[in-house]
């Protein structure tokens, strides 16, 4: 088994941080690496952004670290300007952060 880091490892907001052992810290994970699809019930318009995007960005002829930040970075905040509230108030949320909040 592997195991990578759980934060975010964001640090120039470039290319430069798509590489995932250079974490700011031993528990992150750089955004590029979530997987959308996987992240549950979602406004139909943001599935559909999330295809149209992937499309796009998958007819260039190589990668481009930059918009595929922007478009996942993006998603995920209309993700969770929906869902704010409702998460901060659930179980798991409340569990999480008593459990870790000395490291939070």
């Amino acid at each position: 088994s592997q195991f990578l880091p759980v934060n975010d490892t964001t640090v120039y907001n470039t290319w430069r941080d798509s590489y995932p052992y250079k974490a700011v810290s031993s528990f992150a994970l750089h955004p590029q690496y979530i997987n959308l699809d996987a992240l549950g019930a979602m406004p139909s318009a943001i599935r559909d952004e999330i295809a149209k995007e992937r499309q796009r960005l998958n007819e260039l002829p190589e990668i481009d670290y930059e918009q595929v930040m922007k478009v996942k970075m993006g998603i995920l905040r209309k993700l969770y300007s929906i869902n704010k509230v409702e998460f901060l108030k659930s179980r798991e949320f409340l569990e999480y952060f008593r459990k870790h909040q000395d490291l939070l």
